[in-house]
């Protein structure tokens, strides 16, 4: 515990890390999508199974899916295992993030959704 005097009071406050882990939160951001490319290969695989076309929209996401998650693992590299719960609300907010993104692509690429 930390002190310090302001106003004739005395306050305490814990001395805590208060930057967040960059590299970590990349590494398992980048296992996260590599874990959502095989949901997408599972969709491809059943869209392929039943003589539908839109396999290939799902392996394109896989492609770009593949390519972010890999360049996040690369910039995670080397990273210290450890993770604060600030670290833990970075991942939660960005996954919810990526998966919105990422999950939609197939949508996009085969003009379900106009623009």
């Amino acid at each position: 515990m930390e002190e310090y005097i302001s106003d004739n009071s005395v306050y305490a406050r814990a001395k805590s890390n208060s930057m967040i882990n960059p590299k970590m939160i990349g590494r398992v951001l980048g296992t996260l999508l590599f874990i959502e490319l095989g949901m997408f290969l599972l969709c491809a695989g059943i869209s392929l199974g039943y003589g539908e076309d839109d396999y290939k929209y799902f392996l394109y996401t896989c492609v770009i899916n593949a390519v972010a998650g890999g360049l996040l693992l690369l910039y995670g590299r080397g990273a210290e295992n450890k993770m604060s719960r600030r670290d833990g609300y970075c991942v939660v907010t960005l996954s919810w993030i990526f998966f919105t993104v990422f999950g939609m692509l197939p949508f996009y690429f085969s003009g379900s959704i106009d623009t």
